[in-house]
């Protein structure tokens, strides 16, 4: 995206920092029979510092991420920014909206809008935006106009602080071809919760106020500052689930959609909310930021929202949405909650955007950020004057570029492209763009290190990195005693043999063991003779081995009812012996 425009990393333009060392760092096994692996320890590696060991010969030297500046002039102040199905839009402090198309890049539209710009809201699918003012006087642009100029919401007197979109519709084959929205929730400073629907029609611009309504007021009456609704289960969108933040406070309201349906979805909402009138309201209170977000990161199929993060004074609170039915009477629905914190700045934090970590050493500050951000294994964090990923897997920083500001230039925020999966930061004065050059390089060894050798293997990317964890997946069924399927997975490994052998001798399972040797003897090369003659004998050894023992219960007394069936069990390893000898001679 807009190569010809970006001066990435490396040039002069961007510089990259040394992080520092982390405790624990990498992904050495805690058990020492674990040491074996054969991966150059430079693999086992999570921190991202722009430097690599030049013996690591399959280890993917590309960074996780590259941010580069993009070559655009922005007449003015850059006060906003929104971007979604590669329409991108940027409001200036002049009162100007410039418009690209980035699959049309050298066009830059510049619209004026005759009214102090404070936030931007653009719908997914990018064909529906609204230009919220300082004023309270909101205005509404459609990319489908032929007259490309907003045109103001008479209904929509509010200073808007956030909007949901009903996403599922607005990226399905109905909605891209619909003109309007269906409903939306709007969160206005005041602590009110509108439902309203956006047409481009022009029936929407007279002055009624059929497109909105209120449906809710937050008790403390504190700006909305994230906001984000799903009816699941889809299709048939029985339930509704609403997430609402402040600075200080998130919110989840679930119920039953609306009877009063209509084609354009309006009137959603009032039942869902009317349960919550009056009654004591459930929430999470935690130390409130400056700059407080709700983000939203969706299934890949893009109907239903799989996780939030909210940005706090303490860290990202994060969590996934459970739309089980076991969970359908809760009106709670997100789960596996957890408080990530930020990572400690490597210089003095700004006071201005920082507050007191809870650390034995009195003058080190946890810096907050200016704003964050969601990629599928990544916590973006922008602060003050460089950008820090945090892995969602084991929450430490992995990735971290300073921005080169100009003197009075001053950090903004984050946006995010929910469709095409871009990343992108911008100051007063300048945008850049944070693109993703191999996120889940290292999410292998995450899930190795964490005993899920299944998922390890569906990120697995070079045969030494499969070997690896095939290999550790055999120490924990070895350690579980589990040996067939220890010996089956270390019969895929280059575990050299004597420690399998060894291994397997020691925990007694002659089965076992024979698997692994009749595996080694196929994968040997018929070249190697010595060492196919030498497994052959030890395989022959065991089959006599049966063979003796099977006819000492045979003869035994005490085995009498059971003679025919030892019988048959000799007669089946007779035919084995005879396929093994065809097999191998």
């Amino acid at each position: 995206m807009f190569d010809e425009y970006v001066e990435h990393a490396g040039t002069s333009e961007v510089t990259r920092r040394m992080v520092p060392q982390l405790e624990d760092q990498g992904f050495e096994p805690d058990d020492p029979s674990l040491a074996f692996q054969t991966e150059p320890e430079s693999m086992l590696t999570s921190l991202e510092t722009g430097y690599f060991s030049a013996g690591a010969a399959e280890l993917d030297n590309n960074p996780l991420f590259v941010l580069g500046r993009v070559q655009v002039d922005i007449p003015g102040s850059l006060v906003a920014f929104a971007i979604a199905s590669d329409m991108l839009y940027m409001g200036c402090s002049n009162d100007l909206l410039i418009h690209i198309n980035l699959k049309n890049p050298e066009k830059i539209v510049k619209i004026p809008v005759k009214a102090p710009i404070y936030r931007l809201f653009l719908d997914p699918s990018g064909r529906h935006l609204v230009i919220a003012t300082s004023q309270g006087d909101n205005l509404y642009l459609c990319s489908q106009w032929r007259e490309f100029l907003p045109r103001p919401i008479k209904s929509f007197k509010m200073i808007i602080e956030s909007i949901a979109w009903n996403s599922a519709f607005l990226l399905s084959s109905i909605g891209t071809s619909a003109t309007g929205t269906r409903e939306i929730l709007i969160g206005g400073r005041n602590g009110i919760l509108y439902e309203a629907v956006l047409d481009s029609k022009e029936e929407i611009f007279k002055s009624h106020d059929r497109n909105v309504n209120s449906v809710f007021t937050l008790p403390e009456r504190q700006p909305i500052t994230g906001l984000c609704f799903q009816w699941f289960p889809t299709p048939e969108n029985r339930r509704g689930l609403v997430i609402v933040s402040t600075a200080t406070r998130i919110y989840q309201f679930v119920g039953a959609p609306g009877d009063r349906r209509s084609d354009d979805g309006a009137r959603m909402f009032t039942s869902l909310f009317s349960a919550y009138k009056g009654s004591e309201l459930k929430f999470l209170e935690l130390p409130g930021s400056e700059h407080s977000e709700l983000h939203t990161q969706f299934a890949r199929d893009k109907t239903q929202i799989a996780s939030v993060a909210w940005l706090t004074g303490q860290g990202i609170y994060h969590g996934t949405i459970n739309y089980s039915p076991s969970n359908s009477t809760n009106d709670a629905l997100i789960d596996s909650a957890q408080l990530v914190p930020y990572p400690s700045p490597v210089v003095p934090a700004s006071p201005a955007f920082s507050v007191r970590s809870n650390t034995k050493q009195p003058n080190v500050t946890m810096e907050v950020p200016v704003s964050v951000g969601l990629t599928e294994f990544h916590f973006l964090t922008l602060f003050n004057d460089c950008l820090r990923t945090i892995n969602k897997l084991d929450s430490k920083v992995d990735f971290e570029e300073i921005i080169p500001l100009k003197p009075t230039e001053r950090i903004m925020g984050l946006s995010s492209d929910p469709v095409n999966k871009t990343y992108w930061a911008y100051t007063d004065s300048s945008l850049f763009e944070l693109t993703t050059k191999n996120e889940s390089r290292d999410v292998w060894q995450i899930y190795m290190r964490r005993g899920e050798h299944d998922t390890a293997l569906d990120y697995a990317q070079t045969s030494s990195q499969r070997d690896a964890i095939l290999a550790a997946q055999g120490d924990a069924f070895l350690s579980q005693k589990q040996y067939a399927k220890a010996a089956e997975r270390f019969a895929q490994t280059s575990r050299s043999f004597e420690q399998v052998t060894l291994a397997l001798i020691d925990s007694g399972d002659r089965d076992a063991l024979q698997y692994y040797l009749v595996v080694r003897l196929g994968r040997t090369k018929k070249t190697d003779l010595t060492q196919r003659m030498m497994l052959a004998t030890w395989l022959v050894e065991f089959y006599l081995s049966k063979f003796n023992d099977l006819d000492d219960l045979i003869a035994s007394e005490s085995a009498a009812h059971d003679v025919e069936d030892l019988k048959t069990e000799r007669t089946m390893l007779d035919k084995d012996l005879k396929t093994f000898f065809e097999t191998y001679k």
